[in-house]
């Protein structure tokens, strides 16, 4: 009998220890959460949405830029404002992350997959917005899931068969 009340206290200091911060009618800003509802899976991550101006340079300007300010990106296509990146689950420097290239110019030479320039581009962000993801647990097992769509705000309830939630180590 000591065993099975010790074991059944375990149990609930566990589950009170796994949702500390989750109780019933609060939204919780969270890294990311993945979900399965019969069989198919959605993921949620927590953005950084950059707002900004980009123009097409030459490779004469982008090798006259200062050092500090150029930067050189392996992705195929160059992507127009507003930018989104995924926060680590590191809020806190994501967030100094971006208050220090706000307002800042970049010049960016954008790679192929072979490692050659494609294209050279003058980029400033001018602003940035933080897009959490946001979890409320509610009635008979039901998650409410606050996330953003580009710039729409949209909400999903759910009862999912499972799910795992990244919260931010800050």
């Amino acid at each position: 009998m000591k065993r099975f009340l010790s074991f059944l206290c375990f149990g609930i200091i566990l589950c009170m220890l796994a949702f500390a911060g989750c109780s019933d009618n609060d939204w919780t800003e969270v890294q990311s959460i993945t979900y399965s509802v019969n069989g198919e899976t959605a993921t949620y991550m927590s953005q950084i949405c950059y707002y900004g101006t980009s123009e097409e340079i030459d490779q004469a300007t982008y090798e006259s830029a200062p050092k500090e300010q150029k930067k050189a990106v392996s992705d195929d296509i160059p992507i127009r404002y507003p930018k989104y990146e995924s926060i680590s689950i590191n809020r806190k420097e994501n967030i100094s992350e971006a208050k220090e290239r706000s307002g800042k110019t970049i010049f960016c030479v954008y790679l192929n997959i072979f490692g050659k320039p494609l294209k050279y581009m003058k980029e400033t962000i001018s602003e940035y917005k933080i897009q959490y993801v946001t979890v409320k647990f509610t009635d008979n097992g039901n998650l409410e899931i606050g996330y953003y769509n580009g710039q729409a705000h949209q909400t999903v309830r759910v009862l999912p068969t499972s799910y795992e939630i990244t919260y931010f180590e800050d």
